[in-house]
């Protein structure tokens, strides 16, 4: 009887295990399963200095291949293997930005480093198939031959693609940094991590002089002096103004002192901007002008720094000048006592941080903070931001004064970041140093120059305003003199107690 029973509990366990329902096995995505940007859905990007650059164009992808991820699963009689999953390799082009001269140091596949290290071009071998956690945990990894192009202007096509699509369909895209995952694994979901890289870029010197290209780098930054003349002459992504109509001494005189300062720049262009936005942005940073010289026509760069001396800096007053109108003295109740500054910092990873510069004197004068906020993501690190905004403190916590000059003809050589000293017996100014931003040189028939003025931070010190020729009151002073009258009064009650 015990086994009678012993038999019909194993048959049941057989039966039980032969109607168990197979799970079926997953199927592997296809092409069209797979989601990329298309290079239609934004610019080329434009790299100056050090940045991360996470808005590749995917030119191209295809070559999809699949392997199954097999697991073994333990039955009651046996173990079976079943297919669990997929691992996908793929071929995909990845425009980066404009050349030439482009070099990567990092590859990202979303918040996982996969590469570091320094390359000008050619191939790059990854072998992290568990970057994203395995098969077992997570998502796969990557592996496999990335090939990297750092936009020469004589770079061939790649091989690897001209053998997939042919030699005719394929282009070098010269001028252009961009690289290639050459059938690469890139894990085990129909949705790729997008693909990020740390790349460096330096606008070369416009000078063939040897010394000139010593400028070219600032530690990790580029020379904002030297991008500002590329987005001026740059055919592709820049205002295309002929070279022979800029004044390329100026613009590497700039290079050197902003060399010499450590202040450059690292930046991405990745909307559709203007060049003169991006030109507005530079020159705030830099503090300094781009305009035409009046003696040559040539486009000039100019910085507003304190390199003049006061004695040699010509005067204006009533001899030279017509009239002067809306002038206006700032006033401490007014001012700003603190900046604060964003930028995005190398040494964090391109995150934004904040530096604060305040005038603590000027914040207990009017008994309370009024601070204003400036975003500058060209600025890479914290000691240029530092130097920066206690620069733009100094200029907006002290007041200055600003007027419009109307001169006479003389005037008309004026440039943009001039210094000259102004006399105005009426307004009782004298020899007060003041900075030309703005020259309007009017219609022929009006013969008049009129000149925008504002008082220069670095000449506060040095300017004073004269007493006038109205009577103040003074404090009167007597020399003792004889008692002349007497009079006698009976005493206060008061007094008398």
């Amino acid at each position: 009887m015990i086994w009678m029973m012993a038999v019909m509990f194993l048959l049941s366990l057989v039966m039980m295990a032969t109607m168990k329902t197979k799970v079926p096995s997953p199927s592997a995505a296809g092409l069209e399963d797979f989601s990329f940007p298309s290079a239609a859905e934004r610019p080329v990007q434009i790299l100056a200095g050090t940045r991360r650059l996470s808005g590749a164009n995917v030119v191209w992808y295809g070559d999809l291949r699949t392997s199954k991820i097999v697991k073994k699963v333990k039955g009651l009689f046996s173990t079976t293997k079943t297919t669990v999953g997929y691992r996908y390799f793929m071929g995909v082009q990845l425009g980066i930005c404009h050349g030439q001269d482009v070099v990567l140091k990092e590859v990202k596949f979303g918040d996982q480093v996969a590469w570091s290290g320094e390359s000008t071009g050619g191939a790059i071998q990854i072998n992290k198939p568990q970057l994203f956690g395995g098969d077992e945990d997570g998502t796969g990894g990557v592996s496999g031959t990335l090939r990297f192009y750092g936009g020469s202007l004589v770079q061939t096509a790649n091989a690897y693609l001209v053998g997939l699509l042919g030699a005719d369909v394929v282009s070098p895209i010269r001028g252009i940094a961009y690289a290639v995952l050459e059938g690469m694994y890139i894990g085990n979901a129909s949705t790729p991590e997008a693909v990020s890289f740390v790349c460096s870029r330096f606008p070369k010197s416009p000078s063939t002089a040897f010394e000139s290209t010593l400028y070219e780098k600032i530690g990790v930054d580029a020379n904002p002096a030297y991008f500002l003349y590329e987005v001026v002459t740059h055919p592709a992504f820049g205002a295309d103004i002929a070279f022979t109509t800029v004044d390329t001494d100026s613009f590497v005189a700039a290079a050197k002192t902003l060399h010499d300062e450590g202040l450059g720049i690292s930046c991405v262009i990745d909307t559709a901007r203007t060049a003169a936005d991006v030109i507005d942005d530079i020159k705030k940073i830099i503090q300094g002008s781009l305009n035409t010289d009046p003696a040559t026509g040539a486009l000039k760069l100019r910085l507003i720094r304190n390199d003049y001396d006061l004695d040699s800096v010509p005067e204006i007053g009533p001899w030279n000048v017509k009239s002067l109108s809306d002038f206006s003295r700032g006033s401490l109740d007014t001012a700003i006592n603190e900046v604060k500054l964003t930028y995005l910092s190398i040494a964090d990873d391109y995150a934004e941080r904040t530096v604060i510069a305040q005038n603590n004197g000027l914040r207990i004068h009017k008994g309370d903070s009024e601070g204003q906020t400036i975003s500058m993501p060209m600025i890479s690190t914290r000691e240029t931001a530092a130097k920066i905004v206690q620069r733009e403190l100094s200029a907006i916590s002290v007041p200055l004064a600003s007027c419009i000059a109307e001169c006479h003809r003389s005037m008309a050589d004026a440039e943009v970041g001039d210094v000259v000293k102004l006399t105005w017996p009426a307004q009782k100014i004298e020899k007060i140093v003041m900075r030309v931003t703005a020259v309007d040189l009017g219609a022929p028939t009006d013969g008049a120059v009129r000149l925008s003025l504002i008082q220069d931070v670095f000449g506060v010190f040095q300017s004073f305003y004269t007493t006038g020729s109205e009577a103040r009151w003074q404090k009167p002073s007597f020399d003792p003199v004889d008692v002349t009258r007497y009079d006698f009064i009976e005493a206060p009650t008061i007094l008398t107690q």
